[in-house]
């Protein structure tokens, strides 16, 4: 079966309280040229560009970012999105304005190749689309961050959020917080960033799961993956995420031994009493998942 084409980077382990050499929570997840980042604490665009000049640190393309997954909305998951917004966004730029990379100038990683800076060669930035996930919340926070500090973004973005069986409750006004409190996400209404597309409002599967929305522009990895989110325990609402491999047809390893096993004289004599003249037709029958 062919290797895995994905790897993982751990940005940040050190939960609310980074130190001098451990930043907070933050993953970089690579399927293909896809990038995917897992909670993104504030300095996540500097641990980013910090892989591109270590040498045991695979490089993360900015402008291969597709998608940020929050888990929670707590400061050291999710203070750094605005600034990793940016650093997408001046990567992007830097694509389309400069599409074979002969201006740009910088360190190379040890595993970076053509092909990453290829990804969005001669698409304009309005066809690149982040998608961003995360719990109910979230989509007013962004929008609160990159209005109020008057930040453009060039490419656009989406914000789906994953809403529980409470959530849904409280905005049909069927139930109000423990406190008698509203939702604070109910507390300001922003309207739409000018970048922002439409965003979905994710309700839970009768098992309290919820199926991530597939990215909006396709892709790769949304063709051959699933993501699908489950409920974790904390002080507030918070998701854990999984990402789960569709089928691979892979290949047999035919190798001298197993062709002889194959066709020892018994087999043979076996296989026709079943119809088959030929053994090795066994090995087609396998690898199409027969049995």
């Amino acid at each position: 079966v062919k290797p895995l084409d994905a790897s993982i980077v751990f940005l940040g382990t050190c939960s609310m309280r980074p130190s001098p050499t451990r930043n907070v929570s933050g993953n970089a997840i690579r399927i293909g040229r896809e990038w995917t980042i897992v909670d993104c604490g504030e300095g996540t665009q500097h641990q980013i560009l910090k892989c591109a000049s270590h040498s045991n640190c695979a490089r993360i393309s900015p402008g291969n970012i597709t998608r940020i997954l929050i888990t929670h909305l707590h400061g050291d998951r999710c203070f750094g999105l605005p600034g990793l917004m940016r650093l997408i966004d001046n990567a992007v730029a830097a694509m389309v304005n400069d599409p074979t990379g002969s201006k740009r100038k910088r360190a190379k990683g040890p595993k970076e190749s053509k092909d990453d800076e290829e990804n969005y060669n001669g698409q304009g930035s309005n066809e690149k689309i982040v998608h961003i996930v995360g719990p109910r919340g979230l989509r007013n926070m962004i929008r609160a961050n990159l209005i109020s500090s008057c930040t453009g973004i060039s490419f656009r973005f989406r914000v789906d959020e994953l809403w529980t069986e409470r959530d849904v409750r409280q905005h049909q006004g069927m139930q109000q917080n423990s406190n008698g409190s509203a939702h604070f996400a109910t507390v300001f209404g922003l309207a739409n960033h000018p970048s922002e597309v439409a965003g979905m409002d994710v309700h839970p599967n009768p098992d309290s799961t919820w199926t991530i929305p597939t990215h909006p522009a396709g892709g790769p990895m949304a063709a051959s993956w699933r993501l699908c989110a489950a409920p974790l325990q904390h002080t507030i609402d918070s998701v854990g995420y999984v990402f789960m491999e569709g089928p691979q047809r892979g290949s047999l390893n035919v190798t001298q031994a197993l062709r002889g096993q194959l066709l020892t004289d018994e087999n043979k004599a076996y296989q026709k009493t079943m119809g088959i003249s030929n053994p090795l037709q066994l090995l087609g029958f396998l690898q199409k998942g027969e049995s």
